[in-house]
């Protein structure tokens, strides 16, 4: 067995942490829906031919830097493998084809991305909610590695967050100062829940 199956067996045991899903499956529905309003907020700013527009470097080279379409695209894929398999088992979401999610075609309209991200979000959400103690425990492969159900959560909630990040940035740079932030804060200043 290897290090990393022998360190994963450490969470086999996690079912019996009474009431520890319940907080993750919170905390996991915060940041979905967080993240997704967030990038949401980037792409209801842009239109379709920026969403597509390979961003350059400061002295204008293309060094294939991601667009924003590609993020989300590859968010979709990222969200539905990791939750859908790495948690809840179904073989479907095993298999990914990841080199299409930066292939090179404008796929989809922002509407379309729009949608896209929302419902990965909110079927990814449904796993979650619907796991039981025994998927949190399970151990898969998922790409090159091995992954308890909340190992699987772990890497898929740090990887939305990242890619939002970038998204957000890239709008930033190609809207410069008429870029809105979301609004995460209520006009009294009180962080919105």
């Amino acid at each position: 067995m290897t290090d990393q199956l022998k360190h994963l067996q450490t969470f086999r045991s996690f079912a019996n942490l009474n009431g520890a899903p319940q907080l993750i499956v919170d905390a996991c529905e915060y940041e979905l829906n967080w993240q997704c309003e967030r990038i949401v907020n980037c792409l209801e700013q842009l239109s379709d031919d920026q969403i597509w527009s390979r961003p350059l470097t400061c002295d204008g080279q293309d060094v294939g830097l991601n667009r924003i379409g590609d993020l989300v695209r590859h968010l979709d894929g990222n969200l539905s493998q990791w939750t859908h398999y790495g948690l809840g088992g179904d073989i479907r979401f095993r298999d990914r084809k990841r080199d299409l999610e930066f292939q090179e075609l404008r796929t989809h309209t922002r509407e379309e991305l729009i949608d896209l991200i929302q419902k990965s979000t909110q079927s990814v959400l449904a796993t979650i909610q619907h796991a039981t103690d025994a998927d949190w425990g399970r151990i898969h492969h998922v790409q090159s590695r091995y992954a308890s159900g909340v190992g699987a959560i772990l890497h898929t909630m740090m990887h939305l967050y990242g890619h939002t990040q970038e998204v957000i940035s890239l709008t930033r740079r190609i809207l410069g100062n008429d870029y809105r932030f979301h609004q995460d804060y209520s006009e009294s200043g009180e962080l919105k829940k």
